[in-house]
């Protein structure tokens, strides 16, 4: 059968084997902290909703109904909630939203986030990182005030304060694992319309930046396509990302080259 869009789960260039066996498409993969769930998004029962399942395989169970499409983004530090950004407000017009669901099932809380799509927590749970914009990334090379910036605030939403002030797209943030660093997704270097995975020291304290101007790194230097949908391990050792027709992977904090994922596919049927 073809599980080309069901869930895989691989070491660093080892053999991939599906998690899920759909046909449906099954999307948005994260690993819980602890590295025992997936959580992802699927549309199996029509529009895109939130499941969970072991690592290991198996069957997956399902976290919300709504009729909005449901993106799998990530996880509370403590495990106990997926995060996800979904279209279901009843606004006009429907943006994405953050919202959080708990593991064991119930009720989904919208996260207190004005204007602010795809949450993510910082490791401690204290602070959050968010894209904000109607930025839309299919718009490649796109400047000007319709694009998406980073934002971070307190769990509860206060102490907003912008991280970045590029004209281009930034999105896709990750948190190093203490918290000090934040790793995302700009179109700010390389050729205009190629994003690449980028660093920016934030330290400890959601106080603005006195200099004004924050120390940003280019962690890759793709210039044929764009990478996309990065996400960092919990150890902070690797970020796996698209880009092109591949899977990548880079050390963030060395001076070595993204390598491709030689993945070899072996499928039950």
């Amino acid at each position: 059968g073809d599980w080309s869009s069901d869930v895989c789960s691989s070491d660093l260039g080892g053999i991939a084997r599906p998690v899920t066996m759909h046909e449906a498409h099954d999307v948005s993969p994260c690993f819980s902290p602890d590295g025992r769930w997936i959580a992802f998004s699927s549309n199996r029962y029509g529009s895109y909703d939130v499941f969970v399942v072991a690592t290991v395989g198996g069957k997956p169970r399902r976290l919300t109904w709504d009729s909005g499409q449901d993106m799998v983004t990530g996880w509370t530090p403590d495990g106990k909630n997926v995060v996800f950004s979904s279209s279901r407000s009843t606004a006009f017009p429907s943006n994405m939203e953050a919202y959080t669901v708990p593991f064991d099932g119930g009720a989904e809380r919208k996260v207190p986030l004005f204007e602010g799509k795809e949450a993510y927590f910082a490791p401690d749970g204290k602070s959050i990182a968010f894209t904000r914009g109607p930025g839309l990334w299919y718009r490649r090379g796109y400047r000007g005030s319709s694009n998406d910036d980073i934002w971070m605030c307190d769990k509860d939403g206060k102490n907003l304060r912008k991280l970045t002030e590029f004209e281009g797209q930034d999105a896709y943030p990750m948190w190093s694992p203490d918290g000090s660093k934040l790793y995302f997704v700009s179109e700010q270097f390389g050729p205009k319309g190629c994003a690449n995975i980028v660093s920016e020291d934030i330290g400890t304290s959601l106080l603005p930046s006195t200099s004004g101007n924050p120390q940003i790194r280019q962690v890759t230097k793709h210039a044929e396509d764009s990478v996309r949908r990065a996400r960092i391990s919990g150890n902070g050792e690797w970020i796996v990302y698209e880009c092109g027709p591949d899977l990548w992977v880079v050390n963030p904090k060395g001076n070595t080259p993204p390598r491709k994922l030689a993945i070899e596919v072996h499928a039950d049927d």
